[in-house]
């Protein structure tokens, strides 16, 4: 037998809120008139065991059912139906990739979702720089489209292909000056009387570097504004030497770059 129900108000009607549910929404019903009231929850015509109060928890349906609550009020018949819709999607997190960014390096936006119908999520992307919107519209953004000191954001918006969840906002990213990257390689083997090798880094931002030896034989110099190493040999036979080199920017990022050169002096 359905519960019965003691209510103090005038009228006889019942309804179920909300009014467009979906399977990530209880159920409750809003009942106007006085005295004993019953109630019997259905669900595709068909009565959903053990449920007979005003409210009915979202475990007991899904995506397109259609459920009803049938009262009594005063004895007096009263029934609210209402079908299960389509729930959006929604985005819980995103995280950038590379976890170190700088100008150069491309961003990927990696979002996790949840879908309470099970649906497969897309994700539409709108990236801001310094607060505008620029054309790259899709998981990634560019490395050559900000520098250091930009400020990058990020809205995903999520669709299950039904409707659209509510738009993710990120919080913005302040890009950092670059780290410097050696792009040239050492030879390693040397035969003669002079070693020369143009050490060459880049700085991201494009910013001058200044280079130094940390490590080297006596009578190796480096050029601190080209990176162009010099040694002249004075013993002959074979060597093996480590040499160091380092390139610095202007805020003090620094790369290294360490090889060994094995020399025959004739």
């Amino acid at each position: 037998m359905a519960g019965t129900w003691r209510l103090f108000e005038h009228g006889s009607s019942v309804r179920i809120v909300p009014e467009n549910p979906t399977s990530a929404d209880d159920l409750r019903t809003i009942i106007t008139g006085g005295g004993n009231v019953t109630f019997r929850w259905e669900k595709n015509g068909l009565p959903v065991a053990g449920e007979e109060g005003p409210s009915l928890s979202r475990k007991f349906f899904v995506r397109g059912d259609t459920v009803a609550v049938r009262s009594t009020i005063n004895g007096a018949a009263r029934t609210a139906l209402v079908v299960i819709g389509n729930s959006p999607p929604r985005v819980e997190s995103v995280v950038f990739s590379p976890p170190y960014i700088c100008r150069g390096t491309d961003i990927t936006a990696k979002p996790a979702a949840f879908d309470v119908d099970g649906d497969e999520i897309r994700f539409s992307y709108r990236w801001r720089i310094n607060g505008r919107e620029v054309s790259d519209n899709s998981e990634t953004l560019r490395g050559d489209r900000f520098k250091a000191g930009d400020k990058v954001g990020l809205t995903v918006v999520p669709t299950d292909g039904r409707d659209e969840g509510k738009p993710y906002i990120t919080q913005q990213v302040t890009i950092p000056d670059g780290l410097p990257v050696f792009v040239s390689t050492p030879p390693p083997d040397f035969r003669g009387h002079t070693y020369v090798y143009s050490a060459r880094a880049v700085d991201p931002d494009g910013g001058a570097l200044k280079y130094s030896l940390v490590a080297a034989p006596p009578g190796m110099t480096i050029n601190e504004s080209t990176g162009e190493v010099l040694w002249p040999v004075t013993e002959k036979g074979a060597l093996t030497q480590v040499v160091e080199v380092e390139a610095v920017t202007a805020t003090g990022l620094r790369a290294r770059q360490k090889f060994t050169i094995n020399a025959t002096v004739p």
